[in-house]
């Protein structure tokens, strides 16, 4: 019993360092996020329920609820480490999640031409929503390193990136593509970097959207479901091609006229 009581204390007195340590804006900040998604995953899950013939009206906002107290608790244990303690979770998360997606690529589970998750029975597991922190405090701890005369870690950083993009754009997600550059974009910024480099980094940026433009069909002409035959008819899938296809739209308002 004492042995329990001291380890309470100890607990205790972490938790209080933390708090008047942490930046109180931001998890006051993350909360409010946190809420707001609780409350509107409470107003829309009857509607999602019912769509997908389950019982319980709230089984969605119940789901919700479990995997957000968790990753509540997952965020506070996490910020209780030490920063090389916590640099080395990261470097282990973000190694995970490369081998996870190297994993997809062969046996992943593909559901609308997009080939991102994991499947664990009912249960979906998306490696590159976990990659994000690992890769930006990976990143931020080479750079770190970079001005150290003689360190390779400039280099090992953008070769990370380079796989990373690489992994991502194999499943293909365009979406977290650029939300990781523009995080490593930020990163190299902060860091000190010449401007010679943030132009180079930029000229990498655009040559690659040109490259997702020019050989993913998926990404070509995004705006092309909204013009011409197809005005007024709202994507409701796409075609592992990326190709349009009018036997996937429907209409969702009539045009003017009466048509």
């Amino acid at each position: 019993m004492s042995l329990f009581y001291r380890s309470l204390l100890q607990f205790s007195g972490a938790l209080r360092d933390w708090w008047w340590s942490v930046d109180r804006v931001l998890v006051f900040t993350f909360c409010t996020l946190m809420a707001v998604g609780l409350v509107l995953s409470l107003a829309a899950s009857p509607g999602a329920a019912a769509s997908n013939h389950i019982a319980d009206p709230f089984y969605f906002f119940f789901r919700h609820s479990v995997f957000a107290g968790t990753g509540l608790i997952i965020m506070v244990l996490v910020s209780l480490a030490d920063p090389v303690n916590a640099r080395r979770f990261a470097n282990l998360v973000l190694i995970g999640s490369l081998l996870l997606m190297i994993y997809i690529i062969f046996a992943g589970h593909e559901a609308k031409g997009a080939q991102r998750w994991v499947r664990i029975g009912s249960f979906s597991l998306q490696p590159s929503e976990f990659l994000k922190p690992g890769f930006v405090v990976t990143v931020a701890w080479l750079f770190s390193r970079a001005k150290i005369k003689g360190s390779p870690t400039m280099i090992l950083a953008f070769m990370v990136l380079g796989v990373t993009i690489s992994l991502l754009m194999k499943q293909p997600d365009l979406g977290q593509t650029v939300l990781i550059t523009a995080s490593f974009g930020a990163v190299f910024f902060l860091s000190g970097m010449s401007w010679v480099w943030i132009i180079g980094l930029g000229t990498f940026c655009l040559a690659g959207l040109y490259a997702a433009y020019t050989f993913f069909s998926l990404y070509r002409r995004p705006g092309a479901a909204f013009s011409g035959p197809f005005r007024g008819w709202k994507l409701t899938d796409r075609s592992g091609a990326g190709g349009l296809d009018r036997r996937r739209y429907i209409r969702p308002w009539p045009r003017r006229g009466g048509d």
